[in-house]
């Protein structure tokens, strides 16, 4: 009876070391392909490998894993990098900054409804432009309508601007702000101007609910301050293409947000 109870037990026991090799097999296999899959990445570093494979497993995506250990304060104001390109453009915010000498490509006039200033020409880029045609066009077919109060800006103007603002908080520093890129509309009514009453406008209502469909996004959201590290901005949109757009759109998503979660940072 007992060499037979000791037999069962030996046959269990060596199920056991069976079943937790197999485990075992099979995770040093995940690990394999993620490094397989993950080295390819121009920012993957292999002292942090271990980090990155712990951040996969809670996010199932790579560019997230990469980024949330290389660059882990990255919704925080601690960096000054230079701004780089992404499908919808040159992306720019407190830690991203243009040259002094960055002239974007490609500025023409604004031809649709806009403010006049005494001595200005206002520019935005010709892509954006077109976009912004058709939106304009299709608010006013509902009886709206958009103002164009400010659009592209050169370094010195926004130096100007941030330096005789008395509330720097609504104003970038030169080199950190979207509209230094052409691609950037501060939209609003002649009632209005650019200031909070925007927000109870059937103009705000349409944008929000439209601008996507053109190409546009509110940059600068109520719910996102602490991810664009900028106050609450109804009026300022910016333009990053229609795919783009709808994804930011249905995901709920800031740039800063879809930067992190798809584009890798080096």
């Amino acid at each position: 009876m007992l060499k037979k109870l000791f037999l069962i037990m030996l046959w269990c026991g060596n199920l056991f070391l069976l079943i937790a090799c197999k485990k075992s097999y099979l995770i040093t296999n995940n690990t394999d392909d993620f490094l397989n899959i993950i080295k390819d990445y121009q920012s993957f570093n292999e002292e942090f490998y271990d980090l990155y494979y712990q951040e996969y497993q809670l996010t199932n995506n790579i560019i997230l894993s990469l980024n949330k250990v290389n660059y882990p304060d990255f919704f925080l104001n601690k960096y000054d990098f230079p701004s780089f390109n992404f499908e919808g453009g040159q992306f720019v915010n407190k830690n991203y900054y243009l040259a002094a000498s960055y002239i974007p490509k490609n500025l023409v006039p604004v031809t649709i409804n806009k403010v006049n200033r005494k001595g200005e020409t206002m520019l935005i880029n010709k892509e954006a432009l077109s976009a912004a045609s058709k939106l304009f066009d299709d608010a006013k077919s509902k009886g709206l309508n958009l103002v164009v109060f400010s659009a592209y800006r050169s370094f010195i103007k926004q130096k100007e601007l941030y330096d005789n603002a008395k509330d720097k908080s609504y104003v970038a520093k030169a080199g950190y702000s979207e509209h230094q890129t052409g691609l950037a509309l501060d939209i609003a009514t002649l009632d209005t101007g650019l200031s909070i009453y925007f927000e109870n406008t059937a103009e705000y209502l349409y944008l929000k609910n439209n601008a996507h469909l053109f190409g546009f996004i509110n940059r600068y959201p109520k719910d996102k301050t602490m991810l664009t590290l900028y106050p609450y901005e109804s009026w300022h949109f910016r333009f990053v293409g229609k795919s783009l757009a709808q994804k930011l759109y249905d995901e709920n998503l800031t740039l800063e947000e879809y930067i992190y979660q798809y584009v890798e940072l080096k």
